[in-house]
């Protein structure tokens, strides 16, 4: 196992006292005789965490497996992530103070987050249930997602939504510390990234099929392209709908789950680290832009948000809602206003997100000449310039390039 996933705090004191404590759901096992480390997930599926699989031995052949999520330390970039965007206190504040109170309003654990057996504040770490002793398993980030995935995630990031209404209108101040979001002023090292990838793309689109009258807008667009893409967070009280965003929903952070016959039933929304407030379309419009199938984008958004409205209605009719609820007219509004998030996603995310290819975040983000040789790559990358080639017609008349 590499050093970095090597957690020398996780010993078996350590996890005796987590099992024998009696306020948790783990005191009922019996003592522990061995356990195992490895890491949880797939290289490239997560960049600013160790994602741990802890196996725990007990007596008569019994065992139980846990997630341990943590911190990587070592290079700049998941440096910046931790301390800029305050990522994993972040994430510990939605899993110790706000899911609690979801399950409240849905009166049985969260139906769309794992459960959480503790929280480990001196060693920024949390410690799950591991789904996949359930049967649930991460998709192929490279194939994307359908349709029918597509709505499973739609159902389960509504309830999300939903919920989170609720919850503002009975305290509004337990989302306070959530009010940055991915895309903001103050992290330059994102600002940066953005514009890498905003000249870098320019470049290789002089090789692009039809794309060269796009090629000075893009090069205009530079100007204001960090501006742009944060005033999509910008929350406007009078015009925008209040959810609480999961932030980051791509195919790497949705846990999916099927039928002895391989239908799918169920899935788990995971990872929190960049959640925030804001319109509930910035969710929906990073989804799709960044996990869903190519033609599902170009053919299938209408259909794709009338289904989550009717899934966000219907949350807030169940739990009687006394506020107005949102109407799709509206949220078609707050997509039109937000849609520039739609150009950040598709360009600046999805690329690295379906490249089959590994890449580690220092590279991802980061400017040097190997991380430039890298994002060369996937702008030339094939499934990537085919559909960007499709959208940039569709981006010029929902007015990405308006005066540029």
């Amino acid at each position: 196992m590499s050093e970095k996933y090597i957690s020398d705090w996780i010993t078996k004191s350590y996890l005796e006292k987590l099992f024998f404590n009696p306020k948790s759901s783990l005191n009922k096992y019996q003592n522990i005789i061995d356990f195992k480390i490895e890491p949880a997930c797939l290289e490239g599926s997560n960049f600013s965490s160790v994602l741990l699989r802890v196996t725990v031995k007990l007596c008569n052949n019994k065992s139980v497996s846990l997630i341990v999520k943590t911190i990587i330390r070592e290079e700049v970039a998941s440096d910046v992530l931790i301390n800029q965007f305050n990522v994993h206190e972040k994430e510990i504040f939605v899993y110790a103070v706000i899911l609690p109170e979801y399950a409240k309003i849905f009166n049985t654990n969260n139906p769309f987050t794992p459960f959480v057996y503790d929280i480990d504040h001196v060693n920024s770490a949390i410690i799950f249930e591991d789904l996949s002793k359930k049967g649930f398993v991460v998709a192929d980030r490279v194939k994307c997602l359908d349709e029918q995935h597509c709505e499973k995630v739609l159902e389960k990031l509504a309830k999300l939504h939903a919920g989170s209404m609720i919850l503002n209108y009975k305290n509004p101040d337990i989302f306070k510390n959530c009010s940055i979001g991915m895309v903001n002023r103050n992290v330059k090292l994102l600002h940066d990234y953005l514009n890498v990838c905003l000249k870098i793309a320019r470049d290789e689109m002089k090789s692009w099929h039809n794309c060269q009258k796009f090629i000075s807008k893009m090069q205009i667009l530079e100007d204001s392209l960090v501006e742009k893409a944060c005033c999509v967070f910008d929350f406007n009280t009078e015009k925008d709908t209040f959810t609480f965003l999961h932030g980051d929903l791509w195919t790497s952070n949705i846990l999916f789950k099927y039928d002895d016959d391989k239908i799918l039933n169920d899935a788990m929304l995971i990872d929190f680290q960049m959640s925030s407030f804001g319109s509930p379309v910035i969710d929906l419009i990073y989804f799709f832009f960044t996990s869903a199938k190519d033609h599902i984008i170009m053919d299938k958004l209408d259909k794709m948000l009338e289904f989550y409205h009717e899934n966000l209605s219907k949350n807030l009719e169940e739990f009687q809602f006394s506020h107005i609820i949102p109407s799709l007219d509206k949220l078609k509004i707050e997509w039109t206003n937000k849609y520039f998030h739609a150009f950040i996603s598709a360009f600046m995310f999805r690329p690295f997100m379906i490249y089959e290819g590994k890449a580690d975040i220092s590279t991802i983000m980061g400017t040097h000449d190997e991380a430039l040789e890298f994002k060369k790559k996937l702008f030339s990358y094939k499934p990537t310039k085919n559909l960007l080639q499709k959208l940039l017609p569709i981006f010029e008349d929902n007015g990405i390039f308006k005066n540029v």
